[in-house]
């Protein structure tokens, strides 16, 4: 190799890493400017933040040398290019994109050469007998061996992972149907994936045959990249993928010889890995990539990845074809996919096996260490990705998924291969046998896609038959009859929302002339059963217990969303907002109205953003005073816990002395403190007792640390005597799984994520316990109702006065609903007969529980009781239906067809 060609290859790899470091500087900047991320919040997090300045060095050395190096080599537009990544992240695409450039020019020199272009030239004759006739006649094999794979670690994964919650979160009957629906979603998938190989096969095939028109290589190419299925390509990208192609086939054209073919199956190797990690990405964080702006940096982060996965793919087929060049058909066909799926085995060829003339006895001999690799590979994932933190793996998935589909591939790709000195499987005999497996896999699947039950395991505990079954959905897509708007007088009628006005009790006599402080206390994640003060065996709430003894205790309070944005707008909102995390147009919140009701100073801790947490502006926006609420508002965003208590304390000492001159000092003010202690990941305080170190006993020392910190608040309170005229709520946005579901954290509306703790201490109300239902809905309505005795409630939650005077033993409300975050699916409870159904319209399932004699929500009886599944997934039906655009039309229920 001559060393300007070497020279482009180093700048290959410099380009990989300018791209990463202007990635994650991109990254750095999204967050410090939308506050999406807090920087402690996480390891990960706090480690990117903290690593920005060396990041931002690397970005300027790193790039600016390897523009020297382009300049060296003569490519002054590349090295322009590489420049310019250093101020925008589309400029690592421009880059990449010219550098490639430069690299097909140096590898098509190094092609030339005797050697090297007798290799290619008869890989190519190879390729291109890849005709659709060949093709085809290999497909039915093609698809026997990917079902062998995905069957294979659909069984691992059922064993490893599914098979463990058998008898504690399903029946065994649910498990059996489980592992028949997926057996036979494994078969229509192995059949489907096969297919789409075999038009990657084909495309690469057409662009190895220079006589093939271009109109076929450009159809093979597209169906292969863009039609297929699993290619969720927008009306914008497949022109831009195929006119990729055509650009490239020009390239081809206007060599007479076959030299620039032979980069035919890296380009489009590379594309397809490109479209397909974009449809994954885009399908999971579309709206969160488009509400912060990084769209134009993740197509420039997918741009760079095709460009070093054509530029791998190339140097590992190469690297195969130059030593050993193939003799047969198969064997060439072999060689470019084990170069796409394993470019290190590829690159290590000589150490492997010098004196191989062909790739068989070598893949032969491979065979067995990689199938043990991607088992070991596969148990690994699944450990790591299974028992902990499910639920916040959904970005992760896809990813999970990727491999999986990469790993069955090559699977039977090597064992094909490993088969090539015996008669493959092919003809009539195939084509009967992979035709009588797809007959008896969708019969199977007709007959059991309708049941809850196999759906709902797949969906919560079985990641690869999961996709299994995603992968089959079009073979029976339930259709929705289209229902008008019902209007709000029907959703009251239903017991759904509000329909009264703020109650009158002789308490409010104590309100009528004074604005006493409120003191709102939330507990980011904490779960009531695990508050001593709500009857946990360990005393992890001493100081709470003491309040709560003092204070009205709601004993079944649920949150109505299921992660801390969505609930805190429904808390503050009084009002059910969409599960859409970014909306910009939501209730106002109620401390406006406390401040058109004479209070004057809002001291609000805020924590982390409108797009992971809460925002100032979510305090501010909406409201219909706002003037008077932007001068009333102030911020604090002190993250640690006892320096924000203490902080919280020296600002109401600072408000104190301004206010001295007043009758009653502390009168018209609202302090919020968020406390995150309690929030994932869960670590060690100094000041808390060592529980233990599993993840349930670090969560109860989280709890025990905020339970200190509120001790020194009232304590605070107490020497400056404002503790017996203060307001005080403590009250949880949602809580958190602890392994109950197979889980831990989660956002699914379990009730271990919902019910959370209500703790009010209100001057003039006695001590006591209440055990009717109530919602973070009704905590606005309340408190705005303390100063609005008999005017109609603008909330659609209910004022809890009456309950807490003992007025009343029960609120009207008949239906409850708490939405599920960063996925589409709630939870409906039918407060009457305690049933509650969880509808997940992402994952085309719904599951009901009798909470009364199933309190854990361990066994679903969607499938027994059909008609009372019905009865409320039709009352869903109307309240996600009712009012389009409103509050009750939820972003991502564009269609509602999990029936």
């Amino acid at each position: 190799m001559s060393r300007p060609d070497r020279r482009i290859r180093f700048a290959l790899l410099l380009y990989g890493v300018t791209a990463l470091c202007r990635v994650l500087v991109t990254l750095v900047e999204v967050f410090q400017r939308t506050k999406a991320v807090q920087p402690a919040e996480f390891a990960a997090g706090e480690l990117l933040f903290a690593s920005e300045p060396a990041l931002r060095v690397a970005l300027l050395v790193i790039a600016s040398a390897n523009a020297v190096l382009l300049l060296w080599c003569r490519r002054p537009a590349t090295a322009l290019a590489q420049g310019a990544a250093i101020l925008d992240p589309l400029g690592t695409l421009l880059a990449g994109v010219l550098l490639f450039s430069a690299f097909l020019r140096s590898e098509e020199r190094q092609l030339r050469e005797p050697a090297a272009g007798a290799a290619w030239s008869t890989t190519l004759a190879l390729l291109a007998r890849l005709t659709p006739r060949a093709v085809l006649g290999r497909l039915p094999g093609l698809a026997l061996w990917a079902v062998c794979g995905l069957v294979l670690f659909g069984a691992a994964e059922a064993w490893l992972s599914t098979g463990r919650h058998v008898g504690r979160l399903f029946a065994a009957e649910d498990f059996a149907a489980f592992l028949a629906l997926g057996a036979a979603g494994s078969v229509i998938s192995g059949a489907r994936w096969a297919l789409e190989i075999a038009c990657l096969v084909l495309a690469i095939g057409a662009f190895a045959r220079p006589s093939e028109r271009s109109w076929v290589r450009l159809a093979w190419a597209g169906a292969a990249v863009g039609l297929t299925p699993a290619a969720w390509l927008t009306g914008f990208e497949l022109p831009a993928v195929l006119l990729l192609l055509a650009l490239f086939d020009r390239w081809c054209a206007r060599d007479a010889s076959d030299l620039r073919r032979a980069f035919a199956p890296s380009v489009v190797l590379a594309l397809y890995v490109g479209v397909r990690l974009q449809g994954y990405l885009f399908g999971v964080l579309i709206d969160e990539i488009a509400a912060l702006g990084l769209v134009p940096a993740t197509y420039a982060t997918l741009g760079p990845l095709a460009v070093l996965v054509a530029v791998w793919t190339h140097a590992g087929t190469g690297a195969l074809v130059q030593r050993q060049t193939p003799r047969r058909t198969l064997e060439a066909a072999a060689a470019v996919a084990l170069a796409f799926a394993f470019p290190l085995l590829a690159l290590l060829v000589p150490a492997l096996g010098r004196r191989t003339r062909a790739a068989a006895p070598l893949l032969r001999r491979a065979a067995v260490p990689v199938l043990l690799g991607i088992l070991l590979a596969t148990w690994a994932l699944g450990e790591l990705n299974y028992p902990i933190l499910n639920d916040f793996s959904q970005v992760a998935q896809p990813v999970w998924a990727a491999l999986l589909g990469v790993a069955a591939a090559a699977l039977f790709l090597v064992l094909q291969t490993a088969l090539l000195q015996r008669p493959p499987l092919g003809g009539r005999a195939a084509w009967l046998a992979l035709g009588a497996l797809l007959l008896a896999s969708i019969g199977t699947w007709s007959a059991l896609a309708s049941r809850q039950g196999p759906r709902l395991v797949a969906a919560q505990h079985a990641k690869i038959l999961q996709q299994m079954l995603h992968g089959v959905r079009f073979l029976k897509e339930p259709a929705l009859v289209p229902l008008e708007g019902a209007p709000r007088a029907e959703l009251a009628s239903d017991g759904i929302v509000a329909a009264e006005s703020y109650p009158r009790l002789p308490q409010h006599e104590r309100f009528a002339e004074r604005r006493p402080p409120i003191f709102f206390l939330l507990w980011d994640a904490a779960r009531a059963d695990h508050l001593s003060a709500c009857g946990y065996a360990r005393r992890t709430t001493p100081v709470l217990e003491r309040l709560a003894s003092e204070a009205i205790v709601f004993e079944r309070a649920y949150a109505n969303a299921t992660a801390t944005t969505v609930s805190v707008r429904h808390l503050f909102g009084g009002r059910y907002a969409t599960r859409y995390m970014l909306a910009s147009e939501h209730a106002p919140f109620f401390p406006g109205a406390l401040v058109a009701r004479g209070y004057d100073r809002l001291w609000i801790n805020v924590h982390g953003s409108d797009y992971n947490g809460v925002s100032a502006e979510a305090f501010l926006r909406c409201q219909p005073e706002e003037a008077r609420v932007r001068a009333a508002a102030r911020f604090f965003p002190e993250y640690e816990e006892q320096e924000k208590t203490h902080r919280a304390i020296a600002l109401l000492d600072a408000e104190l002395e301004q206010r001295k001159d007043r009758a009653h000092p502390a009168d018209g003010l609202f302090f919020y403190l968020h406390c995150a202690a309690m929030h994932f990941p869960w670590r060690r305080w100094e000041d808390s007792e060592d529980y233990g170190s599993a993840p349930e006993d670090l969560y109860d020392e989280c709890i025990a640390h905020a339970d200190r910190a509120l001790g020194v608040l009232l304590d605070a309170l107490r020497e400056r005597g404002l503790y017996d005229d203060a307001i005080l709520v403590l009250t949880a946005d949602h809580g958190t799984g602890l392994g109950e579901h197979g889980k831990y954290g989660g956002f699914l509306p379990y009730e271990e994520q919902i019910r959370v703790p209500l703790v009010m201490k209100l001057p003039g109300f006695a001590a006591r316990r209440v055990a009717a239902p109530v919602a973070s809905l009704d905590v606005a309505p309340t408190l705005v109702s303390l100063f609005a005795p008999g005017e109609a409630s603008r909330y659609e939650g209910w004022s809890l006065l009456s309950l807490a005077a003992g007025a009343s033993q029960r609120l009207p409300r008949r239906y409850l609903f708490s939405f599920c975050a960063f996925e589409d699916a709630l939870a409906l409870i039918d407060l009457e007969q305690d049933w509650k159904l969880h509808l997940h319209n992402q994952g085309r399932y719904f599951h009901l529980y009798d909470l009364r004699a199933d309190p854990g929500e361990t066994r679903s009886l969607a499938d027994r009781e059909s008609e009372r599944a019905e009865q409320l997934f039709s009352i869903a039906e109307r309240f996600l239906r009712a009012g389009v655009g409103s509050y009750a039309n939820p972003y991502h229920y564009r269609e509602l067809t999990p029936r």
